[in-house]
């Protein structure tokens, strides 16, 4: 440990740290200020910094960007056999070795204490990184209420060639890749890029948006460009599983009601189904038939997530007001119920009881937040993480007393 000019460091080498008393003493001797890294950090530093971690992940990666850039310079025949399979790897297709940068900063700003990461990219998003869309308006929320107790969506950019290029990372790894996926869409009766993926649009939400228990009340929405070719590849699905699997029995029923068509997919081996009906541009699914009706009229009120002061409240000072990328959540609205009841019938230890009151006065709504930008994605939230004093928690053994409340909980429902 190094502690010199208000200045502390830690390394396990002490070269590294002579090597830092040095800079201290001669700022600016190193070089680091000329350097892409050194501009990025004081870019945090003009708009102001509580905390800030910073990483150079081209130092980081066992193939940085720099050493990528040197050998695509040289000659294909001087490059050895190791060095072209790595060209070849997954990794490398996917432009998961061009990130450059990690910058993590949290600080308060008008009352706010706001939360940011930042990855940079050496040149424009490519691979499994651009498939996260520039933000745009994301009408998949619409079919979200205020109710919910976790939402996550995103947009992306056309997940057919997104799907297409994952096929083709993958099969520079495995080249029985491509027979394995013949096989798959001959037995299934589909092409998994032109029937499945390429109906769709870029837009995905999926919410637990009711109740808990017996069964979550999830909702599901996504963007669809091609309507009948969608329905008929489902239909094609359930038609080869039922098939290929004599205990399969799936059961896709339709039904119109109000001038719309509501379809149902059941097994009678499980109580669990999916109703899903199109909505202007939507496949729109859900728990149930009444949840399902829920959420369109929810959206047609204008009783939407997006639309509610608590959301609106959780945003940043950033000035957008499309994402990229969302995730919520308002567990304590689901916990607390469920914690009301079991405390009164005394079902919990004073331990378990503990945690829960812990739980309670600690948890708040959060929202995460995600922008993709040409040369980087940016990831933002306000407030503590997930709305949690991390401390308490911890202290109480919170959350680990969770999964015993929940037993408990599904052990009583006949009683309730």
């Amino acid at each position: 440990m190094l502690l010199m000019n208000n200045l502390v460091a830690v390394s396990p080498d002490s070269a590294n740290l002579r090597a830092v008393a040095a800079l201290i003493q001669q700022p600016g001797s190193g070089g680091f200020s000329k350097t892409s890294f050194y501009q990025r950090i004081a870019d945090s530093y003009r708009t102001g910094a509580g905390w800030l971690i910073c990483a150079d992940m081209e130092q980081i990666l066992p193939y940085s960007v720099e050493q990528n850039q040197r050998r695509k310079s040289e000659p294909l025949a001087a490059r050895t056999e190791k060095s072209v399979h790595t060209d070849n790897s997954m990794f490398s297709q996917l432009g998961i070795f061009d990130v450059q940068h990690l910058v993590v900063e949290r600080k308060d700003t008008g009352g706010k204490t706001e939360n940011r990461a930042m990855v940079t990219f050496a040149q424009p998003r490519r691979g499994v990184a651009a498939w996260l869309a520039a933000p745009a308006p994301m009408g998949a929320l619409d079919f979200i209420s205020p109710d919910a107790s976790f939402v996550t969506a995103f947009v992306v950019k056309q997940p057919r060639a997104a799907l297409q290029e994952l096929f083709g990372a993958i099969q520079a790894v495995d080249p029985n890749f491509a027979n394995g996926q013949a096989n798959f869409e001959a037995q299934a009766g589909i092409s998994v890029l032109d029937d499945l993926a390429g109906p769709l649009g870029g837009e995905v939400a999926f919410a637990v948006d009711g109740p808990i228990l017996p069964v979550p009340g999830w909702k599901f929405a996504i963007e669809v460009y091609d309507r009948a070719r969608l329905e008929h590849t489902v239909e094609t699905l359930v038609a080869r599983a039922n098939s290929a699997h004599q205990g399969a029995n799936l059961n896709l029923t339709q039904a119109q009601v109000g001038g719309r068509t509501y379809y149902s997919l059941q097994s009678p081996q499980s109580v669990i189904g999916v109703h899903y009906t199109f909505v202007d541009g939507y496949l729109v699914a859900a728990a149930s038939p009444a949840l399902l009706g829920q959420a369109i009229s929810q959206r047609s009120t204008g009783y939407t997530l997006t639309r509610s002061t608590g959301f609106k409240a959780l945003l940043g000072r950033d000035g957008y007001s499309n994402f990229s990328a969302i995730l919520y959540q308002n567990f304590a609205a689901v916990v607390g119920p469920l914690a009301g009841k079991l405390s009164a019938t005394g079902a919990l230890t004073p331990d378990q009881q503990k945690a829960i009151d812990t739980l309670k006065a600690n948890a708040a709504p959060t929202l995460i937040y995600a922008y993709g930008q040409p040369d980087r994605i940016e990831v933002a939230s306000t407030g503590s993480f997930f709305g949690m004093n991390l401390d308490a928690l911890a202290g109480s053994g919170g959350p680990f007393q969770i999964p015993s409340v929940l037993e408990k909980t599904l052990r009583m429902r006949p009683m309730q």
